[in-house]
């Protein structure tokens, strides 16, 4: 879809290179869980997040404007 709204190759390179490989862990004192790998999500407080949210909820909107409808979002990942 990004590439679908004009995001070009090298930016597009970059996003995936800054969502792939990322592990996450629980932490609960005195434990702590083995890292396992996340494979699905943006990183809580990223700026990239609700950027992507809205880019991801736009053809809502569109199919919204069809029916006479409008869709207001917000999206804070802070």
């Amino acid at each position: 879809r990004l590439s679908n709204i004009g995001i070009q190759e090298k930016a597009l390179e970059w996003i995936i290179s800054f969502l792939a490989g990322r592990t996450q862990r629980v932490r609960l004192p005195p434990f702590r869980s083995e890292a396992t790998e996340v494979s699905c999500g943006v990183p809580q407080g990223s700026s990239l997040s609700p950027t992507l949210f809205n880019v991801y909820m736009s053809p809502l909107a569109a199919i919204a404007r069809q029916h006479n409808l409008n869709i207001i979002s917000y999206a804070d990942d802070t």
